[in-house]
C-alpha cells in the first residue's frame, strides 16, 4: 500500500476541520501532485458524492470515488491531531475519525479501485497499522511504517476482499420495507439477497 501513498499527498499533521474540509484539502493535495487536470471538476464531484461515498472503517473516514478526472487509481491521506466529526446520519449518530482517505479511481480501473479499497480497508482494521498511522507525526513517518508497508494489494479480487465479515443479509422473499429498515438500523447502503 505505501506505493500508492507519496509524501505530498499524506497530509500529516492534518488541519482538517470537518469531513467536508477534509475531503477539500485532500482533493487540494492530489491537483497539487500534478495527478488531476481539472481540479474543479474534482471539487463538484466530492461536493456531490459527500456524504453518501464515506465508510467509516475502524478508525477512519474511508472517501472513494471513480471520476475520469484522474488516470489510475489515486490516493490521499489525512492523519489528524484530534478527531473529526462526520455529519449527523440518519440515525442521529455523530461519527469521528483522525484518519481521512480519499481514493480516486478512473472508471475503467474497477478492479484495481475494489482492490485498493479492500486494501486499505483491511490495513485500517490492523491494529498494528492504525497504531502506526497514529503515531505519524510526519509524511515519511507513514511511508516508514512497516505495517502498512506489510499490507500488499491482492493479485486478485475475490468476494472475500470486499465483503464485510458478519454482515447481515436479506432472503429473497424479505419486503424492501423490511430490508431498507435493516439497512438504516445497521447503517449500511447495501444487503445481499442469499438463499439456501
Amino acid at each position: 500500500l505505501v506505493a500508492l501513498l507519496s509524501e505530498e499527498r499524506l497530509l500529516v499533521p492534518f488541519k482538517a476541520k470537518n469531513l467536508a474540509d477534509a475531503a477539500r484539502l485532500l482533493a487540494r493535495a492530489i491537483v497539487s501532485s500534478g495527478v488531476v487536470a481539472r481540479g474543479e471538476k474534482l471539487d463538484q464531484i466530492l461536493t456531490e458524492a459527500l456524504p453518501g461515498d464515506v465508510v467509516n472503517v475502524g478508525p477512519a473516514f474511508l472517501l472513494h470515488l471513480r471520476t475520469d478526472t484522474v488516470p489510475r487509481v489515486v490516493v490521499a491521506m489525512g492523519i489528524a491531531g484530534k478527531a473529526l466529526q462526520r455529519e449527523h446520519d440518519k440515525a442521529e449518530k455523530i461519527k469521528e475519525a483522525r484518519i481521512v482517505l480519499l481514493i480516486l479511481a478512473p472508471p475503467p480501473e474497477m478492479s484495481a479501485y475494489l482492490q485498493t479499497l479492500s486494501a486499505f480497508a483491511r490495513a485500517l482494521n490492523d491494529e498494528a497499522v492504525v497504531e502506526d498511522l497514529l503515531a505519524a507525526r510526519s509524511p515519511n513517518d507513514v511511508l516508514q511504517s512497516e505495517a502498512l508497508a506489510g499490507i500488499e494489494l491482492p493479485g486478485h479480487l475475490t468476494v472475500r476482499d470486499v465483503m464485510v465479515q458478519g454482515g447481515i443479509a436479506v432472503r429473497p422473499e424479505t419486503t424492501l420495507g423490511e430490508a431498507s429498515r435493516l439497512m438504516v438500523e445497521h447503517d449500511v447502503h447495501a444487503l445481499p439477497v442469499v438463499s439456501e
